[in-house]
């Protein structure tokens, strides 16, 4: 605990408290603190007075007959002089552990404590809170409680001496002074001395201190509203952390789907280098069963020449049969018609294995075939799907951009339309209070329009004048004069 806490308040100040102060307006109203739990409102007392209008009333009174004593040195507007301070003061932790009891006792302490050092006359009423005890986060980041309170509404009054001044400069003499004044009410020699009355209350009924000094509780001495605006800003900078940590992720998602992207690419051209060696490798082994069809196209012609030179030679032995039946033969001749009947049953045999050869190359032939049409297919599927990949991440990135880009124009339609709406209001204010000074100066101008008109018409009356007296003049010139000798 470290001290009371003061607030000043001027007369409307202290008339808008009534809404948290006032028994029956704390019930109905709807509080901007969201940590006021109206079940437990009927713990809350109220010591010196009967309601906050009371004690409101009672204080104003006093203001009215001291400023008759003692009137105010400076004409203040109402919402700009402090006429009296809302003194806060906490129980502390040992003394709420003792019960409700002890804590009501203590404030009926604290206020008596407070009448005797500002006088019974200027204080007009405690309003002790039981229903704003809440757990809020420390700075530290600690998690604790908050203590049952008291608000007391005291009258500024005080006595000072202060120095006499004549032209600005100080005379050395003091003239003292007294009445409600804000600024010599609230001064740290006061503070102390209350704080110092608190802390031996506390000692000689309690056994504690109420000031601690350095070694003060963390979130002491801060008032409620102090502590919720701290609990506030550490839960905006937690919110805020876990935005920039989420934006963080975001970005590294962002640059490993890059990445991702990036070795998409790169298995897209790997695959297509492959494809690429696929093809070469395809053609050289189309080109060796080209050469090797080429090698057949060749033995088929052999084969073809080696069928015809064995029916010649069976046509040859057809045409020698005769003579052996007629003239015979003789072993010589016999034995090389033996021999040439062997080399064409040779070349019979060589032409059935080029047959079979051939056989075997037309089987090959429809293999390579087949393997080059599988190939193509696969090389085809490959680049549609290398193709349609880019394509699809293209079509999301350009669907994203467009997405930012419509959010984007949202936000400056907004942004535009709210200035426009503020610039509006600026136009009518100052228009408003343009007003009466551009009435004012349209009479001006027509009172000297009207002045200039009526200086216009006398001159004109002037230049007439005097115009007619230069015609008789001019008429007179052709008329004889008479004229008398002096």
């Amino acid at each position: 605990m470290a001290s009371a806490d003061w607030m000043k308040l001027t007369s409307p100040h202290a008339a808008g408290m009534k809404k948290h102060l006032g028994a029956e307006e704390r019930l109905s109203v709807n509080h901007s603190n969201r940590d006021i739990d109206k079940s437990k409102s009927h713990f809350n007392i109220v010591i010196g007075c009967e309601d906050y209008a009371d004690a409101l009333a009672a204080m104003r009174a006093r203001v009215k007959e001291i400023d008759k004593l003692y009137p105010p040195l400076k004409k203040k507007k109402a919402d700009e002089r402090v006429i009296a301070e809302m003194i806060e003061v906490k129980c502390p932790q040992e003394i709420v552990e003792k019960g409700y009891e002890a804590v009501c006792e203590y404030f009926r302490g604290v206020y008596k404590i407070q009448q005797d050092f500002f006088g019974a006359e200027n204080v007009h009423g405690g309003f002790a809170h039981f229903d704003e005890i809440h757990t809020y986060t420390d700075k530290d980041g600690t998690k604790r409680d908050s203590l049952p309170h008291m608000h007391t509404l005291v009258s500024a009054y005080c006595e000072w001496d202060e120095p006499v001044k004549v032209k600005g400069k100080k005379t050395g003499e003091v003239r003292h002074r007294q009445g409600i004044n804000g600024k010599h009410f609230e001064v740290k020699p006061r503070y102390n001395q209350l704080n110092g009355k608190i802390d031996e209350y506390c000692m000689k009924h309690h056994g504690i201190t109420y000031t601690k000094g350095k070694g003060k509780e963390p979130g002491h001495g801060k008032t409620v509203e102090t502590l919720k605006a701290e609990e506030k800003l550490h839960q905006i900078i937690a919110q805020t952390n876990a935005a920039m940590q989420q934006r963080i992720r975001e970005q590294e998602l962002t640059e490993q789907a890059r990445k991702d992207r990036l070795h998409e690419q790169e298995l897209a051209e790997q695959a297509q280098i492959e494809a690429s060696e696929a093809i070469s490798k395809a053609t050289a082994e189309a080109k060796k069963e080209a050469a090797a069809i080429a090698g057949r196209e060749a033995a088929e012609q052999a084969a073809k020449a080696a069928q015809k030179q064995v029916k010649q030679l069976q046509e040859q032995a057809l045409a020698y049969e005769p003579e052996k039946k007629h003239f015979g033969e003789t072993a010589a001749v016999y034995n090389a018609r033996i021999a040439t009947a062997q080399q064409a049953a040779a070349v019979q045999q060589r032409t059935a294995e080029l047959n079979a050869k051939q056989q075997e190359l037309n089987e090959r032939e429809i293999a390579l075939n087949a393997r080059q049409a599988d190939i193509n297919t696969e090389i085809t599927e490959k680049a549609k799907q290398m193709a349609a990949k880019p394509l699809a991440q293209a079509k999301a990135i350009i669907k994203e951009e467009r997405t930012a880009h419509a959010a984007t124009k949202a936000e400056l339609s907004s942004t535009r339309a709210a200035l426009h709406r503020v610039l509006g209001k600026l136009r009518d204010t100052f228009l408003a209070a343009f007003a009466p000074h551009r009435n004012q100066h349209n009479a001006h101008e027509k009172q000297a329009r009207e002045l200039r008109r009526g200086e216009d018409h006398g001159t004109l009356q002037r230049r007439n004048g005097y115009q007619s007296q230069t015609k008789e003049k001019s008429q007179d010139k052709g008329q004889p004069r008479l004229y008398q000798h002096r």
